[in-house]
């Protein structure tokens, strides 16, 4: 069998977090026997308007000319480079994946027996008209529910679903939202959860007793809950622990922010940000903390948290739609789930409750569940077989 991935999130040597999930996904079906090259539309901004007819031209000119110098190509993943004028949004966005797309498939036309496209806006819509193969999709972006708010998208994913062999999400939340905003049409949306690389994570040896060294891993956005992370952080330091630490591995717009606040607050030197690392160098970081305190009120599946459980670190994570549905009814065992209400206050608390009964946490239990559901092997599988299911 040969699948089609289209993905605008793959790892690269600029963003080697980002997409980490399919890779995951990929490497997993090509284990089982699947045959998978991989489509990655590149943004490239452009000016607010349209893309001047004479860079639409060279491209086509150097594509027909030669496709692997406007296409690069390392291994089996292709980088299409897709200029995309500002404030164009996420239909405009779409489109422009489709323009290059087609282009790349006028000049190097591939076959396969099915397309997987990650995320239905804008990588769904643009390759629902380029191939008789069945199309498989995947949504997973945290964005959703602010995208959904829009009416020509709302359309534009009851149409993805209508028309696409299959239409998944990576929990059950996300299908929650989505049937709440296009109705019920959406009900026959299905759940394949991302896959946690169990094999990358192997189990520390130790036990977290003092909770006094923080971990974050994610983008440092306010949407992310970095602000209220880097309060409770301040509360715990000043009631508890005065000597805690809190390492942030990712970045983002807020970076500067977290920097000159933890300087006024007097925290400069406990409080470390090393910027975005390697997927490969996370499990280190995860396997030396403490605790992974993760505080958005949105995730579409939350893989950090999935990540650190596994390791056998514990999480304090602020309920975020996700956890309740990946690991929520193994939250006693690794660490609290808290109401999405809580206050900076509220998550100094929980830390210092688990400081004060870690026996109370079984982590090796909560990691054999983990693994019943999230394996390469268990997620992989799924997938092939939704494949088999519309392979004709």
């Amino acid at each position: 069998m040969r699948v089609n991935v289209v993905t605008p999130w793959y790892p690269s040597a600029a963003h080697p977090y980002s997409g980490v999930f399919v890779r995951q996904q990929v490497e997993a079906l090509r284990r089982l026997g699947v045959d998978v090259e991989v489509e990655v539309p590149e943004v490239f901004p452009a000016p607010e308007g349209t893309v001047p007819p004479q860079v639409t031209g060279a491209m086509s000119s150097l594509a027909e000319s030669d496709p692997r110098a406007a296409f690069r190509r390392d291994g089996s993943v292709t980088r299409v480079p897709a200029p995309i004028p500002s404030r164009i949004g996420a239909l405009g966005r779409a489109r422009a994946f489709e323009e290059l797309l087609r282009l790349r498939r006028r000049v190097d036309a591939p076959s396969f027996d099915v397309t997987h496209a990650h995320l239905g806006v804008p990588t769904g819509v643009a390759v629902m008209g380029l191939s008789e193969a069945p199309l498989v999709i995947t949504e997973h972006q945290s964005a959703l529910p602010r995208l959904l708010e829009d009416k020509g998208i709302r359309q534009a994913y009851r149409t993805l679903i209508e028309r696409s062999a299959a239409f998944l999400t990576v929990s059950g939340t996300l299908r929650e939202t989505m049937i709440e905003a296009l109705g019920p049409v959406a009900t026959g949306v299905e759940v394949v959860p991302n896959i946690v690389d169990f094999d990358a994570l192997p189990p520390r040896t130790d036990r977290p007793t003092d909770f006094r060294k923080w971990l974050y891993v994610g983008t440092l956005a306010e949407h992310k809950g970095v602000g209220m992370l880097l309060d409770a952080f301040t509360r715990f330091v000043k009631r508890h622990d005065s000597g805690a630490s809190l390492t942030l591995v990712g970045d983002g717009p807020m970076r500067p922010y977290i920097q000159t606040s933890a300087a006024r607050r007097g925290l400069d030197r406990q409080v470390t940000l090393h910027g975005a690392l390697p997927h490969r160098d996370v499990p280190h970081h995860l396997a030396t903390a403490d605790v992974l305190v993760h505080l958005s009120p949105f995730e579409t599946f939350g893989i950090a948290a999935v990540e650190a459980i596994a390791t056998g670190t514990p999480v304090v994570v602020r309920e975020n739609g996700g956890s309740k549905t990946v690991w929520g009814d193994i939250s006693s065992k690794c660490g609290r789930l808290l109401d999405r209400d809580v206050t900076a206050d509220g998550v100094a608390e929980a830390v210092a409750q688990l400081r004060d009964h870690p026996d109370l946490l079984d982590l090796r239990a909560a990691r054999q569940v983990l693994a019943s559901r999230f394996s390469a092997e268990i997620v992989g599988g799924q997938l092939l077989d939704i494949y088999a299911r519309h392979v004709r």
